[in-house]
Order: structure tokens, then C-alpha cells, then sequence
């Protein structure tokens, strides 16, 4: 009985030295094959601009905010906006504004400036 168990654990210990006896004897993978490269987590980017809008044409009073990201703007964001004639202020978003989509704010510069004015905006 002692030399079967000897025997036993002589094999037993060869096999754990050249693997697993229950291994299967495959070629390693081919270098040229590779894994899958996993797709780009697309990062949102939240991002708005405005531009002079309304009537009179000439000197609107009014402007758009547009959404220049590529996200879906939440009902409820703030956006603060200024003219370069000192005209500012604040828009919240009544309903979610999708993007290159816009709002229309009226009454942004109640004394109008002219059509195409500079207007700059950011996300609060």
C-alpha cells in the first residue's frame, strides 16, 4: 500500500510539473491574432452659443442660444449670456434642448443693438 501511494504522488507531482494531465495540447494563439479594440466612450460635451435675433431686424431685441455640444441640454440648465454693449443675463431651459438645436430668449436687450452683434454665452 505504501508503494502505490509513493507511486501516486510521484505521478501526481509530474504532472503538475509538465501541466495539467487533463490539458488539452493547443498551439498558443497566433500573434497575429488580436483582441477586439473596445469602441470610444463618447464623452458629452456641453456647449452653447447666441446670436441677435428678433425684431426689428435692423436692431433686434431679442437672441437665440443654441446648443453647439453634442448632448441633449437638461430642462432646467441655466445659461448666462452678455452682449458687447453690457447687456446680460440668464435663460433657464424650459425644455430640453437638443443639439444644434436653439431657444429664442426675447427681450434680451430691451433698447436693441444691431443685427449680428457679438454675443458670447456659457453653461452655468
Amino acid at each position: 500500500m505504501k508503494r502505490f501511494a509513493l507511486g501516486l504522488v510521484t505521478v501526481s507531482a509530474l504532472a503538475l510539473l509538465s501541466g495539467s494531465v487533463f490539458a488539452e495540447n493547443k498551439p498558443p494563439p497566433s500573434p497575429s491574432v488580436r483582441a477586439p479594440i473596445k469602441a470610444p466612450i463618447a464623452v458629452p460635451i456641453r456647449r452653447v452659443a447666441c446670436q441677435t435675433a428678433g425684431t426689428p431686424s435692423e436692431f433686434p431685441n431679442g437672441m437665440r442660444i443654441f446648443n453647439k455640444g453634442n448632448g441633449v441640454l437638461a430642462a432646467g440648465t441655466k445659461i448666462a449670456w452678455k452682449f458687447t454693449n453690457g447687456a446680460s443675463g440668464t435663460h433657464t431651459l424650459a425644455a430640453a434642448l437638443a443639439p444644434n438645436a436653439s431657444v429664442f430668449h426675447a427681450q434680451a436687450n430691451p433698447g436693441g443693438i444691431g443685427a449680428g452683434a457679438p454675443c458670447t454665452a456659457k453653461i452655468l
